[in-house]
Parts: structure tokens; sequence; C-alpha cells
């Protein structure tokens, strides 16, 4: 069983290897979840450490139902799929680029030094 559980929403990209390569070092798993609905999500994020999302809209009573959930990380530009207010006392909100998204999640949980303490061995 891995240390943290990355949930991303939505598959948009079709490859997740860049999260995979950057997340195993820290013994991050990664899970792709369709749900279609609330209820869905709220069973299936409520032991996720950290959220990609893409489009799937993250609703108060999602994000409270989050136990564990740190990072809330938006594939993209903007919020507006994402009940910002709930989120504000529940998660870090980051928006990311493509090209970067793994390491704002990284930077944001504090495991960027463990990351770093990894690569320096």
């Amino acid at each position: 069983m891995s240390k943290y559980r990355v949930v991303i929403l939505d598959d948009r990209f079709g490859s997740y290897a860049e999260e995979e390569s950057v997340l195993s070092a820290i013994d991050a798993s990664i899970d792709v979840c369709h749900f279609k609905n609330e209820e869905d999500a709220i069973q299936g994020l409520r032991d996720a450490d950290a959220v990609l999302v893409n489009l799937f809209t993250l609703t108060a009573t999602i994000i409270q139902g989050m136990e564990r959930c740190k990072i809330i990380s938006r594939y993209g530009v903007g919020y507006d799929n994402v009940d910002v207010e709930a989120s504000g006392s529940h998660a870090y909100l980051t928006t990311a680029w493509k090209t970067s998204r793994t390491t704002h999640w990284l930077c944001l949980s504090g495991a960027s030094g463990e990351l770093d303490s990894k690569i320096r061995e």
C-alpha cells in the first residue's frame, strides 16, 4: 500500500507517465477515476491525499467528505468547477499546467523535500 493516494478525475490525457514517475518516488499511487455522480465521488475521494481535477465538478459536499485531502489541483486555468469557498478551509488549491502539474502538487504538499532527498541519494 502506498503512503499517498492521488486521484485524477476525468481521463483527458491518456497517459500519466510524468505523474507516475515523480509521485512513485514519494510512494504515491495514482487512481484515475470517472465518477458519475456526487455520491460516487464522495465514496471514491474519501481517502485521497490529493485530487487532480479536469472537468468534474467538485461540490462543497464532495470536498467536505474528503478526510485526508491536502491538495486540489486543477488541470488548466481557473476553478469554475471547484467550490473554492468549501476548499479554502479543507485543502490547498493550485492551478497546474500540463507540463508542471506534478511539481505543483509536490511543492504544496511538502513532499518536495522528501523527493529532493531521494534525488540526492
